[in-house]
């Protein structure tokens, strides 16, 4: 059996549903399981409940898991009663975010944590009950907040939402420049070239001739460009997978990027291409 570390949690017989997690495989915990803990202790539980990614993980599959002995790192083993679907962990940067693992246990200690479910629509007013309701039943206790599951998961992505709008707005940024320097190119090209299109307009070519020249020419500077930027980004990737041990580029990303890049090229060259294309011959080819 591999070793494989997951997220902890403890909960009592109600917490898979006040987490609104769905089992797929065996049975919850019942109530004669749980242990209320009196003092902090090393001492594992004699059942577990995990999620599928840790089951699989462990075990090959979710319905092989049930019934099955797991040990923690003193040697004290447990036996797994039941699968849940999915539950993500509390360090979302890590990668085994998805291996959760629950305990029967109620713990002690200067602080607690309760989680309380509510119907749809009433969160808000349950919200302001339960300060007071936790207060009446225990007069010392000191309640520190009450916030919802909006706000934790608010928290945990608020560095990578952040970085996330950064980077889009960057790419936009560059995107952006990248076909107005081709608009730019294109029409000093176009106004470089008057007399040779209107000599090629006077011969007999057409103006989707000279609108698909000037198409195709951007085709070929922009896959040259696509395949050089390729290139580098894999020597990049390649480099940053063996020195930091970082995932390797996946080429869905690559063929999108070059794809785009067509595409941008492509509607950024139209609009000189196409008044290059609408010089009438006579024009052009008196323009010195």
């Amino acid at each position: 059996m591999p070793d494989e570390p997951g997220n902890y949690y403890e909960v009592d017989e109600h917490g898979l549903d006040a987490l609104g997690v769905r089992l797929v495989a065996g049975r919850n915990f019942t109530p004669e399981i749980i242990r209320y803990a009196t003092r902090p202790s090393s001492e594992f539980f004699p059942e577990v409940i995990m999620t599928r990614e840790m089951a699989r993980a462990m075990f090959g599959s979710d319905e092989e898991a049930v019934g099955k002995k797991v040990w923690d790192s003193l040697g004290q083993s447990a036996t797994v009663v039941g699968v849940i679907d999915r539950m993500l962990g509390a360090w979302v940067n890590w990668d085994k975010l998805p291996q959760v693992v629950f305990h029967p246990l109620v713990g002690s200690g200067p602080l607690m944590r309760y989680v309380v479910r509510t119907e749809p629509g009433q969160r808000a007013a349950v919200m302001k009950e339960i300060e007071t309701r936790l207060t009446d039943s225990n007069r010392t206790r000191v309640i520190t907040w009450v916030r919802d599951h909006d706000y934790y998961i608010d928290r945990s992505y608020k560095a990578d939402t952040r970085m996330a709008v950064f980077l889009g707005s960057l790419i936009l940024l560059l995107v952006t420049m990248t076909a107005l320097g081709i608009v730019g190119l294109a029409s000093f090209t176009v106004n470089a070239r008057t007399k040779q299109i209107g000599t090629r307009r006077a011969v007999g070519a057409r103006r989707i001739d000279i609108l698909r020249y000037f198409m195709l020419e951007n085709w070929l500077l922009t896959t040259a460009g696509v395949v050089a930027g390729a290139v580098l980004s894999y020597v990049l990737s390649y480099w940053l997978t063996n020195a930091f041990e970082l995932p390797k580029l996946d080429p869905v990303y690559v063929i999108v990027g070059t794809v785009a890049m067509w595409v941008i090229g492509q509607l950024a060259v139209l609009v000189p291409a196409q008044r290059a294309a609408s010089v009438p011959p006579a024009v052009a080819t008196r323009t010195v």
